[in-house]
Formats: C-alpha cells, sequence, structure tokens
C-alpha cells in the first residue's frame, strides 16, 4: 500500500500527517470526529484519476516520514506531484459544505487550530534535506 504524508503549519511549526491509500473509483466521503466536529480525513480524493484515502495526525517529521531523511521517505517524488496532491485537497476537502466549514474555519481541521489569522498551511512534500534541516513540498494555504 502507499502513503503519505501532509505536514500542517500554523505560524509555529505544527505537524499534521496524512495516510493515502490507492482505492477503487468511489465518491468522496469525509471522516469527521462526532464530538469534537473536526475533520480527521476524507474517503476517495481523486488525484490525477487516481483514489485515495486521507488521515491527519499529529506527529514529527521524522516519526511520520521513516526518518525524514531520504527521498525514498516521501510518496510524492516531485514539486508537481507535490502540488496536484495539495490543490486536491483545496479542491475537495477543504470546502464549506453541509458536513462543515472546512475553508472558513480551518481550525476545524485536526493538526490546524483556531488562530487569529484563521489560516492552516498543509505542506505535502517530497524532498528532505536532513544536513540543512530543510523540507520541500507544495503547500495548501487554508
Amino acid at each position: 500500500m502507499k502513503k503519505v504524508c501532509f505536514k500542517a503549519m500554523i505560524l509555529s511549526l505544527l505537524v499534521s500527517a496524512c495516510s493515502l491509500f490507492n482505492l477503487a473509483n468511489a465518491s468522496l466521503m469525509l471522516n469527521i470526529d462526532s464530538s469534537s466536529g473536526k475533520l480527521l480525513g476524507a474517503s476517495n480524493i481523486n488525484i490525477n484519476g487516481e483514489f485515495y484515502d486521507v488521515s491527519f495526525v499529529d506527529g514529527i517529521c521524522a516519526a511520520l516520514f521513516s526518518g525524514c531523511d531520504e527521498q525514498s521517505d516521501f510518496f510524492w517524488k516531485s514539486s508537481e506531484e507535490s502540488k496536484v496532491a495539495s490543490q486536491a485537497l483545496l479542491g475537495n476537502v477543504f470546502v464549506n459544505s453541509v458536513n462543515g466549514l472546512f475553508d472558513s474555519s480551518p481550525g476545524l481541521t485536526f493538526g490546524c487550530s483556531s488562530n487569529r489569522f484563521n489560516d492552516c498551511f498543509v505542506l505535502t512534500p517530497y524532498l528532505s534535506v536532513p544536513v540543512s534541516n530543510e523540507l520541500y513540498g507544495f503547500a495548501a494555504w487554508n
């Protein structure tokens, strides 16, 4: 199974990860915690014609990405792939709907918190440079 993780940043570095698994064609479904109303993930997100499940979890890069020290640790291998995955989150998951105001209120997404700027950055990484402590990816700014 294929895994990919996303990193969410809210001013100070907050990490939120996602696991994506290739699925058969089906309609998008959101996973929302019934007690908190937090968006925990989504099923069947269409990314370039393939369908994935996404789950948001907290953690640090090294724990979420098998050490976060090699490109092979990341599901997406290029800036373009990372960009397309981030755009899919913005266009399909971080939206206002009857299920929740996940565009207007990014703090409703697990791993993001409400803040005075009312925003959350979700970074879809594709490359790490451990020597300089750099992480490259494309951000979905919600």
